[in-house]
């Protein structure tokens, strides 16, 4: 009984990275069309994260995570779609990453010191990434070294590709408590409605 409950867990395992995976690389291919008519329209990010960190409250249960939020109002002109895809895949890569017990931290709003830009970032306190491949981690199927979780090298990939339509910036440092990945996403001035 126990094999075979093993077997079904490892199944259950190779599917949903099987989903994943299928998941990302339609993205992919909706964010190469969108390329050639973007499209985008007045949203809250604040609301958006909400909405996207609720989808995440049951696997992080599950998984023995918890992810906080740090949102205030703000909008912004945007492909809510893909700042959607882009924030998934934030909190899909920080879910993975981060150990039980673990802790991550989406954040938004409008940066303090930089006339009103809008800011998107997520924390988390897992092992971090070593900042010498910091910049890599966004290129198409790389994948940090000495990492023991398996993963197709797309998520980040996205996330890049989306910040670049958007001419937003992005910044990486250290997360929580000295340890794990902070990923910033700075929008520019001219996508911002006050």
């Amino acid at each position: 009984m126990e094999d075979k409950n093993a077997a079904l867990l490892k199944l259950l395992t190779v599917a949903k990275r099987s989903t994943r995976l299928s998941e990302q690389l339609l993205d992919l291919a909706r964010l190469n069309a969108a390329i050639k008519a973007p499209v985008r329209s007045k949203a809250d990010l604040s609301e958006l994260v909400q909405h996207v960190a609720q989808e995440f409250e049951i696997s992080a249960v599950q998984n023995q995570r918890s992810i906080f939020l740090d949102v205030h109002s703000c909008s912004m002109k945007c492909n809510v779609d893909e700042i959607g895809i882009l924030l998934r895949n934030l909190l899909d890569n920080a879910m993975r990453y981060t150990a039980e017990h673990g802790n991550i931290i989406v954040r938004c709003g409008y940066v303090s010191n930089d006339m009103g830009k809008v800011y998107l970032e997520v924390l988390d306190d897992g092992p971090g990434v070593d900042p010498a491949e910091q910049r890599a981690i966004f290129e198409r199927f790389y994948r940090a070294r000495q990492t023991p979780i398996r993963g197709s090298g797309i998520g980040l990939s996205l996330v890049a590709g989306i910040a670049e339509l958007h001419d937003a910036i992005i910044e990486t440092g250290t997360g929580l408590n000295d340890q794990g990945l902070k990923i910033r996403i700075v929008f520019p001035l001219s996508l911002i409605h006050i």
